[in-house]
């Protein structure tokens, strides 16, 4: 069976996901429509045509005509070819990314979509109406979590029975460790970081809907955390909207607005003693399952699918809705009780038994099994 499977914006953490997902998907010759930044080496068995280079475009205009050329491209593949499936990761272009799934439907072929998250991380007024439409042209949803079905069901009227939830795997950038080692070091040294302190950090794009503004609040207007020498908070990654101005005063913060390496992504991680998610929306995050992979503990909010891992193993701290009060409490609690992070920290066999659930070999066999599932369905639809 052929698949065609179509992810534009397959760098960085995503090329990532992608990368272990195909790797593990067997049974079916699998066509792979990537970026052309990702980042990870060839999948054995997969077919690549990285035609997506719009994000390397500089305005809007430009970026649209590029990513409508590739979309056009695929198009063309897929009349000459006729793939059995196809799969898409993520839209771009709504208007264009709904007629592509329009044609799939007119053609009969069976179309699966990834829903990382319901609706875009912040969206627009028009957006829930758009998405519902969209999810109504495919025959089979893919997303990462129990709750992201049922506010997919409840919020946009889905049908339950289209949607499959399979969870999102660990994701594990592909480093040499001595570097990461070595960077580290150096980290700690420019840093200040002793032994024995601990490291909250915010790593990624720096953005309001991952609850940045509240680390930000609570971390300005609390004197225990802002004023203790041995606490560091890292905010690392290229922001997007938040001020971090209050923090211009704090001698324990350190703030890096750009894209980082792999390989300092990595150490930066290495250096944290809890990675801080109190996310305000979400459905699921690739830097919470970076961060469990590499065994460091989390804080999350009881957001999306956020808490789910914690189901399963002692790996973090869920500090329930994302409000200033939650957030204070918890971080006052770990700053004053170092012993409970490095019981966290400690308990290796908790974070072993959450790389097993969330492996990539079972993920990838439900994915297969899903495509031979959606090749066999009828088209009771109309549109």
């Amino acid at each position: 069976m052929k698949v065609f499977y179509i992810d534009p914006q397959s760098y960085n953490n995503l090329s990532v996901y992608d990368y272990h997902l195909l790797t593990n998907v067997g049974g079916h010759e699998v066509v792979f429509y990537g970026n052309q930044l990702y980042q990870c080496e060839p999948m054995r068995g997969v077919r690549q045509k990285l035609v997506f280079g719009y994000s390397v475009k500089k305005r809007a205009w430009q970026k649209a005509l590029s990513y409508s050329m590739s979309m056009i491209r695929i198009l063309l593949d897929v009349v000459r070819e006729r793939p059995d499936v196809v799969h898409v990761q993520w839209l771009r272009l709504w208007h264009l990314d709904y007629a592509f799934g329009w044609l799939l439907h007119r053609m009969g072929i069976r179309f699966v979509f990834t829903a990382h998250n319901v609706l875009p991380h912040n969206p627009k007024p028009q957006d829930a109406k758009r998405y519902a439409r969209y999810y109504q042209l495919a025959d089979a949803i893919i997303v990462h979590s129990e709750r992201t079905k049922r506010e997919m069901v409840s919020d946009l009227g889905v049908e339950a029975d289209k949607i499959k939830v399979i969870f999102h795997g660990m994701l594990e950038n592909d480093v040499v460790q001595a570097d990461v080692d070595e960077r580290c070091e150096g980290l700690r040294n420019t840093l200040g970081i002793k032994q024995g302190d601990v490291v909250f950090s915010c790593l990624g794009i720096q953005n309001s809907y991952k609850g940045i503004d509240l680390v930000v609040k609570v971390w300005n207007e609390t004197a225990a955390l802002r004023e203790n020498p041995r606490l560091h908070l890292l905010l690392v990654g290229r922001n997007k909207d938040i001020d971090f101005a209050p923090l211009a005063g704090c001698g324990n913060v350190f703030v890096l607005d750009e894209m980082i390496s792999d390989v300092d992504f990595d150490a930066y991680l290495q250096l944290s003693s809890v990675v801080l998610l109190p996310y305000k929306k979400i459905s699921q995050s690739g830097v919470l399952f970076t961060a469990l992979s590499r065994g460091v503990p989390v804080l999350v909010s009881d957001v999306g699918g956020l808490t789910e891992p914690m189901q399963y193993a002692r790996v973090g701290w869920n500090i329930g809705e994302p409000t200033v009060e939650n957030l204070q409490g918890a971080l006052l609690r770990l700053a004053q009780d170092g012993e409970e992070i490095d019981g966290v920290r400690r308990a290796t066999e908790e974070f072993e038994r959450i790389k097993k659930i969330y492996s990539w070999e079972s993920i990838g066999e439900q994915t297969s099994k899903l495509y031979a599932c959606v090749r066999t369905l009828e088209k009771s639809r109309s549109l």
